[in-house]
């Protein structure tokens, strides 16, 4: 027997970590946008921490659900299409967040994917510049293509 009161209160605090962890995948995905690497790691660090929270919501859910010999899909679909009204709408609303998160963190990897391939597309190419800025060589000091082959003071 599915202690209803006990599955929708679990179901909650699951959606609840979901919620925070879209909210934090937005954040992220600004932050990604706008190149704002000091922003990213604490975002990662909120991920984690959202990330075990979500997982131990999950667990606790999955536990009352085998307690109440639901543990493979079959039954639990079947005891879900009997379930009270709420239980379905909010059991719906997890499968929508996670899908969400899903594609939202997919949409996060490829765009940190394409920043950092930016990223390292034009430090390679500065890199290999032999370019002079405003007369002066990568190192420093005067570039040859402007003061010459020979010294001030040498004619």
């Amino acid at each position: 027997m599915m202690d209803v009161q006990a599955l929708l209160a679990l179901c909650q605090t699951e959606m609840a970590a979901l919620d925070d962890l879209q909210h934090t995948l937005e954040e992220e995905q600004r932050a990604i946008l706008r190149f704002d690497a000091f922003n990213l790691e604490e975002m990662a660090q909120a991920k984690l921490r959202q990330l075990e929270a979500l997982t131990a919501a999950r667990a606790a859910r999955l536990g009352l659900q085998e307690s109440a010999g639901f543990a493979d899909a079959a039954h639990w679909q079947a005891w879900l299409q009997q379930a009270p009204a709420d239980v379905r709408q909010l059991w719906q609303g997890l499968e929508k967040g996670l899908i969400k998160l899903k594609a939202l963190n997919d949409v996060n990897a490829d765009l940190a994917q394409e920043r950092m391939t930016f990223a390292t597309e034009v430090l390679d190419s500065l890199k290999a510049s032999n370019q002079a800025v405003a007369g002066y060589g990568r190192q420093g000091n005067l570039s040859s293509t402007l003061s010459g082959s020979r010294r001030l003071g040498s004619a």
